[in-house]
C-alpha cells in the first residue's frame, strides 16, 4: 500500500471491509492492520547502530520507498536514534529494485570519502550487498527481515545483524481476522496487531 492521498481518498471511498497488511495506512475506516511495527523497529535498528558506531559517523540508509508509511516510520525512528549520537544519516530510495540498490551502493562506495556503516530498511538487500562486495571496502551493514540475501549476507560475513517481523505469523493472524469478521461480524480486540520485532545475529542462522 502506498500512503498518498490519492489512494487514501479512494479506499476510505468503498463501503466494503478493509484489512491492512504488512504495511499500513492511515484509513478512516479499516478494521484491523497486522503486521510489523515500523515505529519499534526502526528504532531497534538505531539502538543496533550506535552499538557498532562511533559518536559522528556517517551512515546511508537503502529505503524502498517513503511513499510507503512503514518505510518512513523506520527510517525516521531510526534516524531519531542517530541525531543522539551525532551521526549524519545520508536516505536513498532503491524502490526495492535489487538493479537501483546496486548502483546507488557502488556509487555510495565510489565515493573518496564512505560512510561507516549502510542501513538496508526495506528491500534491495541482494544487490546492495553485491555492490559492498564489488567494492573491495570495508564497511558495516545493517539490515530488516530474514530474507534468504540477508540470511547469505549474514553467513558470509557481510551483514552484522538484522531484525525480523515475522512474516509467517503475519498471514496467520490476518487470515483468522478476516475469517472472524465474516463469519460473524466480529471485530478484532486490537485495530493494530503488531508481531515481534526480534534480533536476529549470524551466530544465530542456520
Amino acid at each position: 500500500p502506498v500512503n498518498t492521498p490519492q489512494i487514501i481518498e479512494k479506499l476510505n471511498s468503498l463501503t466494503i471491509p478493509i484489512v491492512t497488511f504488512n504495511n499500513d495506512l492511515h484509513l478512516d475506516k479499516k478494521i484491523a492492520y497486522i503486521g510489523c511495527n515500523y515505529v519499534e523497529s526502526g528504532s531497534m535498528c538505531g539502538d543496533l547502530a550506535c552499538m557498532m558506531l562511533h559518536e559522528n559517523e556517517r551512515v546511508a540508509v537503502l529505503t524502498g520507498s517513503l511513499n510507503i508509511l512503514g518505510h518512513r516510520q523506520r527510517v525516521e525512528c531510526f534516524q531519531t536514534k542517530l541525531a543522539k549520537h551525532g551521526c549524519a544519516v545520508s536516505i536513498y530510495e532503491n524502490n526495492d529494485d535489487e538493479e537501483l540498490s546496486r548502483k546507488l551502493v557502488g556509487e555510495i562506495l565510489s565515493r573518496e570519502s564512505v560512510p561507516e556503516l549502510i542501513y538496508f530498511s526495506a528491500g534491495g538487500v541482494e544487490g546492495g550487498l553485491r555492490a559492498v562486495e564489488e567494492s573491495g571496502k570495508h564497511v558495516e551493514v545493517l539490515a530488516v527481515d530474514e530474507t534468504p540475501a540477508v540470511v547469505d549476507g549474514m553467513k558470509r560475513g557481510y551483514v552484522a545483524a538484522t531484525v525480523t517481523q515475522q512474516p509467517y505469523e503475519q498471514g496467520r493472524m490476518t487470515v483468522d481476522i478476516i475469517a472472524q469478521y465474516l463469519y460473524s461480524k466480529k471485530l478484532p480486540a486490537h485495530k493494530h496487531n503488531f508481531t515481534k520485532n526480534l534480533v536476529v545475529l549470524p551466530s544465530m542462522v542456520k
